[in-house]
């Protein structure tokens, strides 16, 4: 990032309750994000696949459950534009966002699933649809070594990356189409002594025929 103006990442209150579950208010990591198996690389936003992303959000947590109620906001491509994609903030519905973490093991794991709305407005042209995404995410612990993976599918759109792929496309005759994207990495660190650490990534993301789909009438 080459900006200077100041912004909000993290900023909320958590409330501890005496039963073991807690109530977060405020912004935060997405619960769709398993934040300690990002690999550890010098780029903060980290590898193609690999979901990222902060917002604003209500969320219980009792155990290993989590729940959410996060910031909406839809990324779609416009009709014949293949460039880039416009931002729309009307949506009437909040992320829907549950996940669960485990371990067996030297395993954690966790698995993240969503429910959003798409939807736009732009002039008289509106349309919404809904759509979902699932993420499985975790470290292996190898001794002083570790795996880690993240495996993303469904309607990401901002989540992975930074907002890598739009939600969908306008079609001609305004619709949505709602554009599935699979992303995700395997990380292997090495540790060779006190001082010294390696990890070789390998990542990927692919969104089926996405410039094509905005570019043509569908």
């Amino acid at each position: 990032s080459n900006s200077y103006a100041a912004r909000l990442r993290l900023a909320y209150l958590e409330w501890a309750r005496d039963d073991g579950s807690s109530w977060l208010f405020g912004q935060d990591w997405s619960t769709f994000v398993n934040n300690p198996a990002r690999p550890a690389v010098l780029d903060l936003t980290g590898p193609v696949g690999m979901a990222f992303m902060r917002q604003a959000q209500i969320r219980y947590t009792n155990g290993p459950l989590m729940l959410a109620l996060e910031n909406p906001s839809t990324g779609l491509y416009g009709y014949g534009d293949i460039k880039g994609g416009n931002n729309f903030d009307n949506n009437t519905l909040p992320d829907l966002i549950a996940r669960y973490n485990g371990t067996a093991g030297s395993l954690d794991w966790s698995v993240s699933g969503m429910a959003r709305e798409i939807s736009y407005r732009d002039g008289d042209q509106d349309d919404s649809s809904y759509a979902g995404a699932f993420s499985l995410a975790g470290i292996w612990n190898l001794g002083a070594d570790n795996l880690r993976y993240m495996l993303n599918y469904g309607a990401l759109g901002r989540y992975m990356g930074l907002q890598t792929y739009q939600d969908g496309v306008i079609t001609a005759d305004g619709d949505i189409k709602i554009i599935d994207q699979i992303g995700g990495y395997l990380a292997y660190s090495h540790r060779w002594d006190r001082y010294w650490n390696s990890m070789l990534v390998l990542s990927l993301s692919e969104a089926p025929r996405a410039a094509q789909q905005a570019a043509a009438p569908l």
